[in-house]
């Protein structure tokens, strides 16, 4: 676990969080309300941005999303028909990476990281 101290600390956003794991981010120019929260007791966090649609998204929601429609509307002897091992299927994934990172900054968001705590004065 690493400790920062406010002032030194280069993200764009922290993570406060109370004795209920309940988090709220707070950007760090709003460094008077992140002191009050940290008088009151709250643990602040740094934060770390991640894709909302990554690799992991792909790898176990894609092929689970047209199995289960083909499933879901009568058509299950059609994922018998699907090859996702083969090279059209990776040709889908990669169209779907490809769309995903078109996406830019819309596609990230701010998570909580608890190995980061930053200590306020």
């Amino acid at each position: 676990m690493k400790k920062i101290k406010l002032k030194d600390y280069k993200g764009d956003f922290v993570c406060v969080v109370d004795q209920f794991d309940d988090h709220k981010y707070l950007n760090v120019d709003e460094i008077e309300e992140i002191k009050e929260y940290s008088q009151d007791g709250f643990i602040i966090y740094g934060t770390e941005i991640e894709k909302v649609f990554d690799e992991y998204f792909i790898r176990n929601y894609l092929k689970n999303t047209f199995e289960s429609y083909a499933d879901d509307n009568g058509y299950e002897d059609m994922n018998d028909c699907m090859n996702y091992d083969g090279e059209d299927w990776k040709k889908v994934e990669q169209a779907v990476r490809e769309y995903f990172d078109s996406l830019g900054g819309a596609n990230e968001i701010y998570c909580c990281n608890k190995n980061i705590i930053i200590e306020v004065e």
